[in-house]
């Protein structure tokens, strides 16, 4: 990416967990940064969303859904860690992934960000 002479919108598409195993992937955003312009999608994990919005039965189930909301939590503090950096953060469906990706760019080209 250094070698290109114009600016790129680049699309990395990952399963950040959390800051810590993220830590190579904000490495190399920092490189990119200022230049080029990354966005970070990422695919939500539906198993983990519907253990957090079910009522739990047993106390297995409260422990689940604890661990499920932390897993979630520290993924959307990796997002917003992306985004301080100046890149551009996605947590999507693997249904909405195509028309998420193409809103984010039609939006980066109609304000002159690239």
């Amino acid at each position: 990416a250094s070698n290109l002479k114009k600016r790129a919108f680049v699309v990395i598409l990952t399963d950040v967990v959390d800051k810590d195993s993220s830590r190579e992937l904000i490495n190399s955003l920092r490189l990119l940064r200022p230049r080029h312009l990354p966005l970070v999608a990422t695919i939500g994990d539906r198993d983990l969303n519907a253990m957090v919005s079910t009522r739990p039965e047993e106390i297995r189930e409260v422990f689940l859904q604890s661990a499920a909301e932390e897993i979630i939590h520290q993924r959307e503090s990796a997002l917003r860690l992306v985004e301080s950096l100046g890149g551009l953060a996605l947590d999507v469906t693997t249904q909405t992934l195509g028309p998420r990706l193409l809103e984010s760019y039609l939006r980066v080209k109609e304000r002159g960000m690239i």
